[in-house]
């Protein structure tokens, strides 16, 4: 399999031996995930540049039945990220983290289910929508009202069961850089959609009046969206009973290629951000590997786990079969080489 954020939680909660092939170019956030995987014995893993010879391909699948199950190698909470992060919901609501929040009072007080709304844009493959969805699906499980906001291309057959999903004009990348963006009949976004789309969100956020808004990537990705992103920060701000505001990471970022952007990231999390939450583990991975601020943050940081998805319920005994091999190339747009 490539070694992916949603994969690799695959693997693991199945249970399942697994050969990561990484991808290392341009980013090499799957290498970093699966060394380290790899140094705690959760996988195994094929230099991703000796991952197209077929013999070394067929030697390294042929000692998979010889490798440990990941469930030999368990992490406490390694898997229980949306537990972690319905619990922190839950705490900050009842304990407000400024006296200018009183949306925990407002919300218990009313026996009404607290109201989340999570922002979601995924651009080139699926994976950002795959593991927030999961995330919101476990948040309405635990007695929240979820709404998800997607930008993205919508997703025929995603599963977001007990959840209000709310589509925003599609948008999508025509290339790997991500700096080319197309809408839904394939024509490049400009400013007049950019508006449009700015205040459906907005209108959205202000008729759905959240208790906790979750923004997916954002401030440390997705810095092509604040045109919408920046106006609804500031409103959620400027509401007299501001909202949670929480920022949803996977465990490896990115890095900045510009120190600007690191700055810039800075000043969005200390002007509007709660807490972040880091959808890892910090044996695995740190936030210090790819934020050279992070040490300024700490106090605003939560690894919660990795972020499964809530509903399986797959018999893995079932589907054993120690001649077969299920080969994964993810949700990505980056597999063929691969398969």
């Amino acid at each position: 399999a490539m070694g992916g954020y949603n994969t690799f939680c695959e693997i693991l909660s199945l249970d399942k031996r697994a050969l990561i092939v990484p991808r290392s170019v341009p980013r090499r956030e799957q290498l970093i995930r699966a060394s380290r995987a790899v140094g705690l014995g959760l996988v195994g893993m094929l230099d991703p540049e000796k991952s197209l010879d077929p013999a070394i391909m067929a030697k390294a699948i042929h000692h998979l039945p010889n490798q440990a199950l990941p469930s030999e190698h368990a992490i406490d909470g390694l898997l229980d990220g949306h537990k972690l992060v319905a619990q922190l919901i839950f705490n900050h609501l009842e304990s407000p983290i400024n006296s200018d929040s009183k949306t925990a009072w407002i919300a218990l007080a009313s026996c009404q289910k607290p109201v989340v709304l999570i922002y979601v844009q995924h651009l080139l493959g699926i994976g950002h929508l795959r593991r927030i969805s999961f995330l919101a699906v476990a948040l309405a499980n635990h007695q929240f009202e979820v709404h998800l906001v997607s930008g993205g291309m919508p997703v025929s057959d995603l599963t977001v069961t007990n959840v209000q999903l709310h589509q925003l004009p599609p948008v999508r990348a025509t290339n790997g850089s991500l700096n080319e963006r197309v809408d839904d009949n394939n024509q490049p976004v400009d400013q007049s959609w950019k508006n449009r789309r700015c205040e459906k969100l907005l209108n959205l956020f202000d008729f759905i009046g959240p208790d906790v808004l979750i923004t997916e990537t954002y401030p440390f990705g997705r810095r092509m969206m604040r045109f919408e992103l920046l106006p609804l920060l500031q409103m959620a701000k400027q509401k007299p009973n501001p909202p949670l505001i929480l920022s949803s990471i996977r465990d490896i970022l990115q890095p900045k290629q510009k120190a600007q952007r690191n700055d810039e990231i800075l000043d969005l999390i200390e002007q509007f951000y709660d807490r972040i939450l880091v959808h890892g583990d910090d044996t695995i991975a740190t936030l210090e590997s790819t934020y050279p601020y992070a040490k300024k943050i700490a106090y605003k940081v939560h690894y919660t786990g990795y972020i499964v998805d809530p509903n399986a319920s797959i018999d893995t005994k079932v589907m054993t079969k120690s001649e077969e091999v299920l080969v994964s190339g993810g949700g990505g747009a980056a597999s063929l080489s691969l398969l």
